[in-house]
């Protein structure tokens, strides 16, 4: 296939995605549109549920709560959070160690890690000298 035929099929293709594009846009934006009825018994509809729900889970307007209830549950929250800070001792509970000085294993846990990445990095780029040496050899000389 020569360079002409290939930017004609190239525009071709662009040309159709266009069409496709512009079609299936227009099928949706005319999918959307409803006489003025429709909408207005569709909210309807959409309030009567919402009322609905908020009734049998007890939201909205129908929630009626007892202030000593409010306060009996931040008590109650408060306590659980006091009793979880001195548990996993957090904020006043926690418990600060000194530090000693240089910390030995920590240096050796990262010595180590730094001769693992050495000796991936030497692998690796002892396998790629190999590959190339390998495929240069096997390369037919002209």
């Amino acid at each position: 296939m020569n360079s002409l035929s290939f930017t004609k099929s190239r525009v071709a293709a662009l040309i159709v995605a266009f069409v496709l594009t512009a079609a299936l846009a227009a099928g949706a934006a005319a999918s959307g549109t409803r006489g003025q009825g429709a909408d207005a018994a569709a909210m309807r509809a959409l309030h009567l549920r919402s009322e609905a729900l908020n009734t049998t889970y007890g939201l909205g307007d129908a929630t009626v709560v007892d202030p000593s209830s409010v306060a009996a549950a931040v008590a109650a929250l408060t306590a659980r959070s006091e009793a979880l800070n001195a548990q996993y001792h957090l904020g006043p509970y926690a418990i600060v160690r000194p530090t000693t000085g240089f910390r030995w294993v920590d240096a050796a846990i990262g010595a180590a890690g730094m001769l693992g990445i050495v000796l991936v990095a030497g692998g690796l780029a002892a396998g790629i000298r190999r590959f190339r040496s390998v495929a240069e050899a096997a390369a037919p000389t002209v």
